[in-house]
């Protein structure tokens, strides 16, 4: 139920080519999704409505967002950056898989596979949360 700072971490470009774009489809679950800006980089964010609202903070909320993309920019195959995303965690432990598509120019790369495949999609995994002692 807490919040982490997620980082999608683009080590190269695709058979050599500069990346362009980073699209990453969120699970449901998350109640609150905020994706950092990068100078350089056009930013979307997709959302849908939610069939049942949840609640953040005493107010309902009433849709998720499911895509948050990265475009526009250039980053060379031979540098690499990060792309960060503050998340509310679910309460309930257990794997966020987060798909990716990175694209480069005309074509894309699809990490979107199990883990040990060519492609492995991002998985974040939530632990139950630690207990912690109250103190009068």
């Amino acid at each position: 139920g807490g919040y982490a700072r997620v980082t999608l971490q683009v080590p190269h470009g695709c058979s050599g080519r500069a990346t362009t774009g980073l699209a990453v489809e969120l699970p449901p679950g998350l109640a609150s999704v905020k994706p950092m800006p990068k100078p350089g980089w056009s930013l979307a964010i997709e959302r849908e409505p939610l069939a049942t609202p949840m609640s953040l903070h005493g107010r309902p909320v009433t849709e998720r967002v499911t895509r948050v993309r990265w475009e526009g920019g250039s980053l060379a195959n031979e540098h690499f950056d990060e792309f960060v995303l503050l998340v509310k965690l679910p309460d309930a432990p257990g794997p966020l898989v987060l798909r990716t598509r990175q694209s480069c120019g005309a074509e894309t790369v699809d990490w979107s596979g199990e883990a040990g495949s060519e492609t492995p999609a991002p998985v974040l995994r939530v632990l139950p949360a630690e207990p912690t002692a109250h103190h009068h």
